[in-house]
Parts: C-alpha cells; sequence; structure tokens
C-alpha cells in the first residue's frame, strides 16, 4: 500500500472475503441455512490462519503459502506469500467469535476474541503512525500490512455489533452505563494516540525534549480525561434529576388514585384488569386479586 511497507498477502485477502462473507450471513438473519454456512466460512477462515500458524512453529512450508500466486520475487517477505505471525492469530480470534456468537452461558467470550484481533490491528496502526518499524518488522518476521489492521478494526465492530450482546449491548443501551461508555471509550482510545502522536512530532521536529515532552504529554491526557468525566458526571446527573422528578409525580399520581372518593379500574390494552383502588374494593366488595386478570367486557 505504501513504498517499503509491509504487503497484503494473497492468504490475507482471502481469509478477509470468508470472514467477511461470515460475518454478512449472520447479519442477514434469514434461517438456519445463512447460520451454517456463516460457521463454515469462518472455520474456513480460522483454518487458513491455524495452517500458518503451524508453517512458523514447526518452520515448515505446508504448501498453502503461494497456492493461489507465486511470488518468485519474495516481494511479500523472506517467507513468500505467507501472513503474517500477528495477520494468523487475528484470523483465528476472529474466526472464533464468529463461531461463538451464539454462546449464552458466555456471552463476552465472543466479543473477548474479536477485542483481540481489534488490538493487534490497533498496535500495528499505532507502529506505522509512530514510525516505529519494530511493530511491522520483527526481526526477519513481517508484522501487519495497513490496509490488514484497517480490515481486521472493521470486521471487529461488525462482530461486536452484529447482534448487540455482551459489550455491544452495553454501548446500545439507553442505561447510565450505556451513556458513560458512549462518551469515555472514544476519547480513552484516541486521545491518548492522538497525544503521543504529537509528543513524538515534537521533540523531532526539536521543540522541546523528552522530559518535557512527558510532562506535556501527562498534564494533557490529564485535562482531557477531567474534563470528559465533569462532562459526563452533569449529564448523568441531568438524567438522574429526570428520573426522581418522574419518580416524584408517579407516586403524587398513585395517591391520588388510592385516596379518589370515586372507583377507579386501570386496564392494559386488551382490556384485563390490572389494579383497582380501594374504594372500587368497598363498593363492589371483591378483593383486588379477585378481579385482577378479568375482562369486565
Amino acid at each position: 500500500m505504501l513504498p517499503g511497507q509491509v504487503a497484503m498477502v494473497p492468504n490475507t485477502a482471502l481469509g478477509f472475503l470468508l470472514e467477511g462473507l461470515a460475518l454478512w450471513l449472520r447479519a442477514s438473519r434469514a434461517g438456519r441455512s445463512p447460520v451454517l454456512a456463516s460457521r463454515a466460512a469462518a472455520a474456513m477462515a480460522g483454518l487458513l490462519g491455524l495452517l500458518n500458524l503451524v508453517e512458523y512453529v514447526l518452520d515448515k512450508n505446508l504448501g498453502i503459502d503461494e497456492l493461489l500466486f507465486r511470488d518468485p520475487a519474495g516481494l511479500t517477505s523472506v517467507f513468500p506469500g505467507r501472513m503474517a505471525v500477528v495477520t494468523a492469530v487475528g484470523f483465528v480470534a476472529l474466526a472464533a467469535a464468529l463461531l461463538t456468537l451464539d454462546l449464552r452461558r458466555a456471552p463476552w467470550t465472543s466479543d473477548g476474541l474479536a477485542l483481540l484481533s481489534g488490538v493487534l490491528a490497533m498496535v500495528s496502526l499505532t507502529g506505522y503512525s509512530y514510525g516505529v518499524r519494530s511493530l511491522s518488522w520483527i526481526g526477519i518476521y513481517k508484522g501487519m500490512a495497513i490496509h490488514t489492521a484497517l480490515g481486521f478494526l472493521v470486521l471487529t465492530v461488525g462482530v461486536l455489533f452484529v447482534h448487540a450482546r455482551g459489550l455491544s449491548r452495553l454501548l446500545v443501551s439507553d442505561t447510565a452505563g450505556g451513556v458513560l461508555a458512549r462518551r469515555i471509550l472514544p476519547v480513552a482510545l484516541l486521545a491518548p494516540l492522538l497525544l503521543g502522536w504529537l509528543r513524538i512530532e515534537g521533540e523531532q521536529l526539536g521543540l522541546y525534549g523528552p522530559e518535557v515532552g512527558g510532562a506535556l504529554y501527562a498534564v494533557s491526557a490529564a485535562i482531557i480525561l477531567t474534563a470528559i468525566l465533569l462532562g459526563t458526571a452533569a449529564a448523568l446527573m441531568r438524567a438522574d434529576e429526570k428520573r426522581r422528578s418522574s419518580e416524584d409525580a408517579l407516586r403524587t399520581f398513585s395517591r391520588a388514585v388510592e385516596q379518589s372518593p370515586a372507583s377507579i379500574v386501570i386496564t392494559d390494552l386488551l382490556g384485563n384488569i390490572e389494579y383497582v383502588n380501594p374504594r372500587f374494593t368497598r363498593v363492589t366488595g371483591y378483593a383486588m386479586n379477585e378481579v385482577l386478570g378479568m375482562n369486565p367486557r
């Protein structure tokens, strides 16, 4: 994608096609057949990543690296056509996340596996942004390509939100926890990366030394964190005040209904009785538990 940077190998592109297909099929919610096809596509992508890890561990070529395209010039590393170790781990983690989407006892399992690939992608992108070559080349072993890292981030977000369970359920909820997460999470992820990049750029331009850069980074991070926390606390305070006001109004209404001199019957949309006030029981002689669920129509 950029001169001198890591290239995406054909097997990595194939892995993205398989896991993208698996995610698309799961998002369709069209029945059991798409789910089975999704699991098959995810399993093939995971197997592809696992076989690449086996090649690294056993130091053997299983014949899959150049199965699609030959690389006689070795443009994709000293192991022509072989995906990076972190890329293979990312595919295995995402495949496992897709295969465990339906776990009911541990709904966070899928989220954790998806986040693993997202973290690997973030580390790689940070290395490119900061110009840290050791994150893209570890000795003779190449790291993750830029567009590979971007692809993993997209797939990670897709897996997290495809069923809105676990972590994603928290992020989309209208509860206080959901509001807090949506306000803090983006800043918590992006602010340290941006501040770190600005610090390095300033030091390289000679604007200040490492000590001053470290102090500026710490102060800036503290200011941003304080601003976010205060803003979030203010939003939660306003929400709590509205909740208390609603509760007070509901209590006032309940007392008015109970103390009303008229008989009051509250029903649901189907006409089934859900509540009667004390005046109704005195006038009719029926206890509340005797009429609950009845339909006077």
